[in-house]
């Protein structure tokens, strides 16, 4: 965890019979993820990896229940990453998800539908698509949607639908409003986002904003409690 001077290929690890893989903060770490393939890997923590690369099919066959990619393979310069592929091919064991920066990655929001996601962070996944009616009948406890299938130059965004359509269980949900002009350098303290905190719930969201540098807008991380 935070082994940022850790500077091996990730391939160092391949066919070792973990089923457990955190490596938090380890942005020194090469390689391509294909290497993770064939691992009995239930959870996967890539977090800042940012010199990684490879296609999340990799983790297709893989006994996942917690898997996060957030910022894994991304350049804070080119604001490109190196993580590709498709949600279709992630496992349908996975109850906790986070794809916060994987801007490359694609498909239909569809998939989740029969998935049993408690956490799910798709937020600056700006190549997905589809309707959050997918997310009706998931266990969701925390939904972070921001930014996800938004495009900053046309400003319009390719996930559609109604927060109604949510199921009561979740806590927290941060969409994009949609409504009103948004501005392109995202300073307005979030004038363009809406949290939502349903009733009939025990639980409290915490919200909590931290800028990002280089680029320009706030991020805002939710964290569940009770």
């Amino acid at each position: 965890c935070g082994c940022k001077k850790l500077e091996v290929d990730i391939e160092s690890l391949k066919d070792m019979p973990l089923t457990s893989l955190i490596l938090y903060g380890c942005n020194k770490l090469t390689g391509d993820i294909e290497s993770l393939k064939d691992m009995p890997l239930t959870s996967l923590i890539l977090y800042e990896c940012r010199k990684l690369k490879g296609n999340i099919q990799a983790f297709a066959n893989m006994p996942l229940e917690v898997l996060n990619m957030e910022d894994c393979g991304f350049n804070r310069n080119t604001l490109k990453s190196k993580i590709t592929g498709n949600i279709k091919d992630l496992p349908q064991s996975i109850t906790h998800l986070n794809l916060e920066e994987c801007v490359e990655l694609e498909g239909n929001i569809e998939v989740f539908k029969d998935m049993n996601i408690e956490t799910l962070n798709l937020s600056e996944c700006p190549k997905l698509q589809g309707n959050i009616q997918a997310f009706a009948n998931m266990p969701l406890e925390v939904l972070n949607m921001e930014f996800c299938g938004f495009n900053p130059v046309t400003e319009e965004s390719k996930i559609e639908g109604r927060r109604t359509m949510f199921n009561l269980s979740v806590t927290c949900v941060r969409v994009p409003d949609g409504s009103g002009p948004h501005a392109r350098t995202h300073t307005r303290t979030h004038a363009h986002t809406r949290v939502y905190l349903l009733p009939h719930t025990d639980t409290l969201a915490h919200i909590h904003t931290r800028a990002h540098t280089p680029r320009t807008h706030t991020h805002a991380h939710i964290h569940a409690r009770t």
